[in-house]
């Protein structure tokens, strides 16, 4: 499993004094995968958490010259692939965990970064891709060059009308899964004190319309922010469900 620059970030707050200067940005689920698996140099659970800035949603989206349409296509394509950046990346292990609950089987192509491999969905080079709504969303609402199959949220989007939900098509437990969050936290041994201090802060600043602005615009949905103690629920929850595919999940992180 490679250390992304989050990771080398997150190591680096471990190594700081607890004294509530240094604080890190976690990409969630993609920590808790390593977590579940034993290759991180750090416990998510011992992490003193701020709160959680956003979380955003996935989509599932196909090559439109592949003529995928249903969940039947997707079963019975032959040598069906999907682009990711990094076999340990969320967005691979989203769509290997959603290839194992909907029934069909999907290779993998690693890419440098996530652009190219959407763009390889396009060109039929991969035929499946599942990335965050704000990543994707240029290539299935703005220029419409790929197919959105599926919705990882509970209602549909204002942006994809005609476009069903995880729960739609009868796998809505996959909300549980497949998703992206944001979350601040800090050094393990930060006192209360300053730990306070932090949350105060925080969850005052997300709500603040101007900042809520700013973060709606960038996601392009609205933003939903976590106090400091939701997020640390948040994250058991996320260990205890990924803990049930660890099998799945182990033999991509060891490439």
């Amino acid at each position: 499993m490679k250390i992304s620059s989050f990771q080398i970030g997150i190591m680096q707050m471990h190594k700081s004094r607890p004294d509530g200067n240094t604080i890190c940005i976690f990409n969630i689920p993609g920590d808790v995968v390593g977590h579940v698996a034993g290759l991180l140099p750090y416990d998510l659970t011992k992490v003193s958490w701020i709160g959680t800035i956003t979380s955003t949603f996935n989509v599932m989206a196909l090559s439109p010259k592949s003529q995928i349409r249903t969940l039947d296509d997707l079963r019975k394509y032959p040598n069906l692939k999907s682009g990711v950046v990094g076999l340990g990346s969320s967005a691979s292990l989203n769509t290997l965990i959603s290839a194992h609950e909907m029934g069909f089987n999907v290779k993998f192509v690693n890419y440098d970064g996530s652009t190219e491999a959407l763009l390889s969905a396009i060109r039929n080079d991969t035929q499946v891709v599942t990335y965050n709504y704000p990543s994707i969303k240029r290539f299935i609402v703005d220029s419409k060059e790929l197919f959105p199959f599926v919705v990882f949220a509970r209602e549909r989007l204002k942006d994809l009308p005609d476009t069903p939900t995880i729960g739609e098509l009868g796998y809505e437990k996959l909300l549980d899964v497949v998703a992206l969050d944001n979350m601040l936290g800090a050094h393990p041994d930060t006192p209360k004190d300053i730990m306070n201090v932090w949350r105060a802060a925080f969850d005052k600043a997300v709500v603040d319309p101007e900042f809520q602005a700013m973060m709606k615009k960038q996601l392009r949905h609205e933003p939903a922010p976590l106090n400091g103690e939701r997020t640390k629920n948040k994250i058991n929850v996320y260990l205890e469900t990924y803990g049930k595919y660890k099998k799945l999940i182990m033999p991509y992180l060891a490439k």
